[in-house]
């Protein structure tokens, strides 16, 4: 829960750095899909955690019934939620697609960053 905690809050806090710096600059259309990018991207890493967690209690513990089939309806969720979430950036200019894809990795670009140079 710690890791979800500091991932939100940088993520914050680099959603307002870039918020006022597109705005800035002049490209405040690119500000929605960024967001939206961000806030999509973070559900994903969320699912992502509790689908690895329930597969390591399977590993350790020995599959019970109905634990795959859970494990596989977490996976294709996943994927169908990004799917959906990539059909509405596309469908509404108010969300450009290429910032909308910077959001969506920006968690992984984040963990990234803490990982290499990231407090020891």
């Amino acid at each position: 829960m710690p890791l979800l905690k500091t991932l939100c809050k940088k993520m914050l806090i680099v959603c307002a750095i870039a918020t006022v710096l597109l705005w800035s600059i002049g490209w405040s259309d690119m500000i929605g899909g960024l967001l939206f990018g961000a806030v999509i991207g973070f559900v994903n890493f969320f699912l992502a955690g509790k689908d690895i967690s329930r597969t390591a209690d399977n590993v350790l513990t020995g599959c019970k019934p109905g634990n795959a089939k859970k494990i596989l309806v977490g996976f294709f969720l996943r994927y169908a939620i990004l799917a959906l979430a990539f059909l509405i950036a596309a469908k509404y200019d108010a969300l450009a697609i290429p910032s909308f894809v910077i959001g969506l990795l920006m968690v992984q670009g984040i963990l990234y960053w803490e990982y290499l140079w990231g407090s020891k």
